[in-house]
C-alpha cells in the first residue's frame, strides 16, 4: 500500500478505504446518525478534508476525538495550499449539514477547569450534536453550572436555542490556530469603525480571564459592537435579556445601548465598577428592542466604556423572550401597539389605546401628556432647599443626591382596559440636564397617600396636610421603604427606565390606590443635582412616559398539567436542569390572575398512575393556571410594613438580621399516600447591594401566617410571632434548616433540597405553613430573589417533585435528626417505604494537614477546617448498611451530623464525597488511609481516594 503513497492525494488508496467503509456503514445504518472519526491521518493532513467532505456527501456525521483549548493548524486558509484541511475546518464546512461531536479528555487535553472551560467553549463554537466527555471531566470540576450551560447549548439550532452568545478572546498560537471569538451566533465586529478591541490574556488569575477583549479608548475605541443572526431577533417589539461579563477593575463607568424602538442607540444603563477586582455580571431586561441592524456597521447594541477607562468584557449573552423569531428580517410592530420612547424630537402619532387583537396577544400601551390627546400625567418635584415653595408648573423635575430635591409623578390608567393583567411596566424619564459631571443613583418608590402636583412641598403633600416626614420620606404614611427599581443618573441627553410593574399591576388591580411614584435620589457621594423634562416640558416627545405591556383576560393558558409516568402512559414530566447564567429563552410571560386572597389557587392535578411508577410535578405561580404561591418578606427596618405585593424576595444580613422571605407552595393535588423521593425550591437572584456572598438558609415554617398582613413583628395580623422576624424556633420555624446555599451572583439559579418538608406537608396537609428564608454573612449583603408577582414567569419561584404512589398505609414521613440508638424498621405493608436509622455503628475519624502523622479515631469529634482555598482538615465516615437487603431500591438517603463548635464567626461551605478505597479508622492519617498504605495524594485527595 505505501508504494501507492496512500493517503497523498483525494484518489489514494487509504482514503478510498475509508470512503468505501464509509459508503459500507452509510448502507446499513439508513436510519440511524453514523459519525466518522476523523482526528488522525495517515499520510497527509488533507485526509481529514477529503475523508469528511465524502462523508458528509453520503450523510455520514464528523467526530474529532481531541477537543482542547487550541490547535495549530486548526483552520488552515489562504494562501497556504491545503486550505480547509485543519483540526477544526470539517466542522466549519459540515455542521450545518450533518451530524457532528467531540471526544476530549481531563487527563491529557482539558487537565484544569480553565482548559476545561474554555475547550468546550470552543467546542460550542462548531455547534456539535454531542460531547463524549471523560467522566472526571464532570466529576472532577468546581463548575457543574457551566456543565448545563453546555448541555443545554449542545445539539440545538438557531430556532431553538436558548440563548446566544460570545466568549471574547485571542488564540496565542501563530500559524494556522482559529482566531478570533468563540461565538454562537452572536458576533463581536472589529471592524466597524471606533469598536477596533485589543485582546488580552491572563487578567486576573480567573479562567474567564485566561482569554479576553478590551476596548481602546487612546485611539477612538471606545465601543464594542454586537450584531445578532437575524434568524434569532431582528426588528419589531422585543423582549430580551442581555447579560455582560466584565472585569469590575476601577471605578470607572461603562454602559450599553442598544437598537430599540425608541431609537437605534438607547441606553439599558450604566454600570458603576467598584473595583472588587472580580468577575461579575450584569442582566439588561430591554423590553423595547429592535435589533435591526441600525447601530454602525449593522450593528444591534454595543458597549461604551464612555472614556472613562477601558473594559474588559468576557462573555455576552442575549437571551430572547416569547418564542420564535420573526420568519423574516422584517421590522414590524405588533398590532395595537404604540411606539416606545424615542430619543429623537419626533412624537409618535399611534392611538394611545390598544385596537384588540386575539387573546394572547401583548398589548402595548404609551401614556404621555399631549401624546395623542393624554391629559392624565401631573408631576412635581419637592425642594429640601425651600421646603415651602410648589414647583407644579416647571417643565423640568430634579433630583438630587442626597436626598435633597426629588420628583412626584402620576399616571391616570383609565386607559388600561379593566380586564388587562399587566406584563411589564416602565417609567422612562428623559435626562435634560445636570449640574455637574458626578453621577447619582436614582429609586423609584411607590406613593402611599395623595398629593397634588399644584400644592405639594418639601412639607406638605397638599394644603394643611403635611407629610408624615418632611420630603415625603415617612415610609409608613407617604411612601413604600423599599424601591421598585433605581438607576444610575450618568449622562444627559438619554432616556433613563424604571421597571415599575409590580406597583402599576396594583394601581390596575386598585385605581384607588394608585398615588403615584417618587424618584429620590441616594445619599452619600459628591452633590449633584439632574433635571428632567416634565409633563410641562416644550418638546412633547420628551416628556415622562408610563409604557405598559398588558394582556387581556382569557390570554392565560388554562390547560392542568397531567403528570404521568412510562412504560403505560405518556412520559413523566422531566424535572428541569438549572444553569445560573441561562434563564428560560422561550418563557413568555403568562397572564395571571390579580391576587387577592379569596380565590382558591389552581393547582396542577396528577393524572393516576400505576403504584411505585415516578410521577414528576413543577408548581410554578402563572405556568398553567397555578395560582397557589403566597410569598412575602419581613423587614427589621420596617417593622409594621407587609410587602406581599412586592416582586422580589430579599434575603439581608448586616450584622444581624434585616429581611428575610417567606414563601408558601400549595399541595393539595399531590395523593396523601404519595412517597416524596425528592422535592427541589428553584429560586432566581436578581439583584445584589454588592458584590459579595451571603448564605442562604431555608427553614420550615411552624406556624400560619398571612401573605398580605405578615410584617417584621406579626405573622398575620393580631398574631405577633413568637419572636420578632419568625425567630422563635420552637412555635415560629424550625431551628436547623432544611438547606443552604451560598449565593455567589445574580441572574442564576439556585436550588434547595425541601424534601423533608413537603414529604411532611403532603401527609399531613395541616401541617404546611410554608418556609422562611434567611441569610447570614459577617458583613452587610443583600440578595433578592424573585417573587410570584415577577413579570417573566418563567423567572418565578418553582418547586419540582418527583414522588410514587404507594399501596397500603400512608407512608411514614422521613424522620428528623433525633438520636436513636438502635436499628429500627418501619412497619410495612408490601411495596411502603422501609425507614432505616444508623448512628452507633458508625466508624468515623478526622485527618489534619496541620498534624500529617497523627490519627484521631479516638477523638470524640469530627473537624472539617479551610485555609484560604485549601482543605486543611477532613472527616472519614463509615456507615455498615449490610442488613438492607440487595433487591432493595434507596428512594431517599441523608448523612446528618450535628456541629457544636467552631474556631470563628465566619461560614465554611462543606461538601461529602464518596470514598474509593478502603481506610482504616484508627491509622488513617492525613498521609495513609491506612499503616503503609499512602492516600494517593495528601488529605484522600487523589482521584482514586475519593469521587
Amino acid at each position: 500500500m505505501s508504494q501507492d503513497f496512500p493517503g497523498a492525494d483525494p484518489s489514494g488508496v487509504w482514503v478510498g478505504t475509508v470512503k468505501l467503509i464509509t459508503d459500507i456503514y452509510a448502507r446499513a445504518f439508513q436510519h440511524k446518525a453514523v459519525l466518522l472519526q476523523f482526528a488522525p491521518t495517515f499520510k497527509h493532513a488533507c485526509e481529514r478534508k477529503w475523508t469528511t467532505d465524502y462523508a458528509a456527501q453520503v450523510g455520514v456525521g464528523i467526530k474529532h476525538n481531541g477537543l482542547r483549548v487550541d490547535d495549530d493548524p486548526a483552520v488552515i486558509v489562504p494562501p497556504v495550499s491545503s486550505v480547509g484541511c485543519g483540526q477544526w475546518d470539517p466542522f466549519f464546512a459540515h455542521w450545518r449539514e450533518v451530524p457532528t461531536a467531540w471526544e476530549t479528555y481531563r487527563t491529557v487535553y482539558l487537565t484544569d477547569d480553565t482548559l476545561e472551560y474554555w475547550g468546550l467553549i470552543g467546542g460550542l463554537n462548531k455547534h456539535p450534536d454531542y460531547f463524549n466527555l471523560q467522566a472526571n471531566l464532570i466529576t472532577e470540576t468546581s463548575d457543574l453550572d457551566f456543565l448545563r450551560f453546555v448541555n443545554q447549548h449542545t445539539g440545538v439550532t438557531l430556532a431553538n436555542t436558548p440563548s446566544v452568545w460570545v466568549a471574547l478572546r485571542e488564540t496565542e498560537q501563530t500559524w494556522m490556530p482559529q482566531r478570533g471569538n468563540f461565538d454562537f451566533w452572536l458576533i463581536q465586529d472589529d471592524s466597524v469603525a471606533g469598536g477596533r478591541t485589543v485582546p488580552a490574556w491572563n487578567v486576573s488569575s480567573y479562567k474567564y480571564g485566561r482569554y479576553t477583549r478590551r476596548t481602546d479608548q487612546s485611539t477612538g475605541n471606545r465601543y464594542m459592537y454586537f450584531k445578532i443572526d437575524d434568524g434569532y431577533l431582528y426588528g419589531g417589539t422585543n423582549t430580551a435579556t442581555v447579560r455582560v461579563t466584565y472585569y469590575d477593575q476601577g471605578n470607572d463607568t461603562w454602559e450599553l445601548q442598544y437598537d430599540s424602538t425608541a431609537g437605534a442607540y438607547k441606553s439599558a444603563g450604566v454600570v458603576q465598577k467598584t473595583n472588587t477586582g472580580r468577575w461579575l455580571t450584569r442582566e439588561f431586561v430591554l423590553t423595547d428592542a429592535r435589533f435591526a441592524n441600525s447601530q454602525a456597521g449593522g450593528s444591534d447594541f454595543r458597549i461604551d466604556c464612555r472614556g472613562d477607562g477601558d473594559e474588559y468584557i468576557h462573555f455576552v449573552q442575549v437571551i430572547r423572550a416569547g418564542g420564535a423569531p420573526n420568519p423574516t428580517p422584517t421590522p414590524t410592530t405588533p398590532a395595537g401597539a404604540t411606539a416606545t420612547p424615542t430619543p429623537t424630537r419626533t412624537p409618535t402619532s399611534a392611538p394611545a389605546t390598544p385596537t384588540p387583537t386575539p387573546a394572547g396577544s401583548d398589548f402595548t400601551l404609551v401614556l404621555q401628556r399631549g401624546l395623542n390627546g393624554y391629559t392624565g400625567a401631573v408631576d412635581t418635584w419637592i425642594n429640601g432647599w425651600s421646603v415651602d415653595s410648589n414647583y407644579g408648573s416647571d417643565t423640568r423635575l430634579n433630583v438630587r443626591s442626597d436626598d435633597w430635591m426629588a420628583a412626584l409623578l402620576k399616571f391616570d390608567l383609565s386607559a388600561l382596559p379593566a380586564n388587562a393583567y399587566v406584563t411589564g411596566a416602565a417609567l422612562q424619564v428623559y435626562i435634560e440636564g445636570r449640574s455637574n459631571s458626578y453621577t447619582v443613583d436614582v429609586s423609584a418608590y411607590k406613593m402611599r397617600r395623595e398629593w397634588l402636583a399644584g400644592q405639594a412641598t418639601w412639607k406638605l403633600a397638599r394644603t394643611n396636610q403635611p407629610w408624615g416626614v418632611p420630603g415625603a420620606n415617612d415610609t409608613t404614611l407617604d411612601r413604600d421603604g423599599t424601591p421598585a427599581d433605581h438607576q444610575l443618573f450618568a449622562s444627559t441627553g438619554v432616556w433613563m427606565s424604571f421597571d415599575v410593574t409590580g406597583m402599576v399591576r396594583e394601581w390596575a388591580a386598585n385605581p384607588a390606590a394608585n398615588y403615584g411614584l417618587v424618584l429620590k435620589g441616594a445619599k452619600g457621594g459628591a452633590g449633584v443635582e439632574y433635571r428632567l423634562a416634565s409633563s410641562e416640558y416644550s418638546d412633547a416627545s420628551l416628556r415622562p412616559k408610563l409604557v405598559i405591556r398588558y394582556r387581556l383576560d382569557g390570554a392565560a393558558p388554562t390547560a392542568t398539567p397531567t403528570p404521568t409516568a412510562p412504560p403505560t402512559s405518556a412520559p413523566a414530566t422531566p424535572t428541569p436542569t438549572r444553569t445560573p447564567t441561562n434563564p428560560p429563552a422561550t418563557a413568555t410571560p403568562t397572564q395571571t390572575p390579580t391576587r387577592t386572597p379569596t380565590p382558591a389557587p389552581a393547582t396542577p392535578t396528577a393524572t393516576p398512575a400505576p403504584i411505585g411508577t415516578p410521577i414528576t410535578v413543577t408548581f410554578q405561580p402563572g405556568v398553567n393556571g397555578y395560582a397557589g404561591v403566597q410569598d412575602t418578606c419581613i423587614n427589621f427596618w420596617y417593622q409594621t410594613t407587609n410587602f406581599g405585593t412586592k416582586i422580589t424576595l430579599p434575603i439581608h444580613y448586616s450584622y444581624n438580621e434585616i429581611v428575610a422571605s417567606l414563601i408558601r407552595f400549595d399541595l393539595s393535588s399531590i395523593p396523601r399516600n404519595a412517597q416524596v423521593e425528592s422535592a427541589t425550591l428553584s429560586l432566581y437572584t436578581s439583584y445584589r447591594s454588592i458584590a459579595d456572598d451571603i448564605v442562604a438558609s431555608v427553614y420550615r415554617m411552624r406556624r400560619p401566617w398571612a401573605e398580605m398582613e405578615a410584617t417584621w413583628q406579626l405573622a398575620s395580623a393580631g398574631h405577633p410571632w413568637g419572636a420578632p422576624g419568625a425567630n422563635d424556633t420552637t412555635v415560629d420555624r424550625d431551628a436547623t434548616p432544611l438547606d443552604q446555599k451560598i449565593l455567589t451572583r445574580t441572574g442564576a439559579w439556585y436550588d434547595f433540597n425541601i424534601t423533608r418538608a413537603v414529604q411532611e406537608w403532603v401527609t399531613q396537609p395541616d401541617l404546611n405553613y410554608g418556609l422562611a428564608i434567611k441569610g447570614y454573612i459577617n458583613r452587610s449583603v443583600q440578595y433578592d430573589f424573585v417573587s410570584s408577582n415577577y413579570p417573566t414567569v418563567a423567572l418565578r419561584p418553582k418547586l419540582t417533585i418527583v414522588y410514587r404512589l404507594t399501596a397500603g398505609p400512608t407512608p411514614t414521613p422521613i424522620p428528623t435528626a433525633t438520636p436513636t440508638p438502635t436499628i429500627t424498621p418501619t412497619p410495612t405493608v408490601g411495596g411502603t417505604p422501609i425507614t432505616r436509622q444508623y448512628q452507633h455503628s458508625a466508624l468515623d475519624t478526622y485527618i489534619s494537614a496541620n498534624s500529617p502523622t497523627t490519627n484521631f479515631g479516638r477523638e470524640a469529634n469530627l473537624a472539617v477546617r479551610t485555609a484560604k482555598e485549601d482543605n486543611v482538615m477532613a472527616s472519614l465516615l463509615y456507615f455498615n448498611i449490610s442488613d438492607i437487603p440487595t433487591n432493595a431500591v434507596v428512594t431517599s438517603a441523608r448523612l446528618e451530623v450535628y456541629t457544636y463548635q467552631r474556631s470563628n464567626p465566619s461560614y465554611i461551605w462543606v461538601q461529602t464525597y464518596k470514598m474509593l478505597r478502603p481506610w482504616n479508622v484508627s491509622q488513617a492519617t492525613w498521609q495513609n488511609a491506612a499503616s503503609g498504605q499512602p492516600w494517593q495524594a495528601a488529605g484522600a485527595s487523589g482521584p482514586n481516594d475519593r469521587a
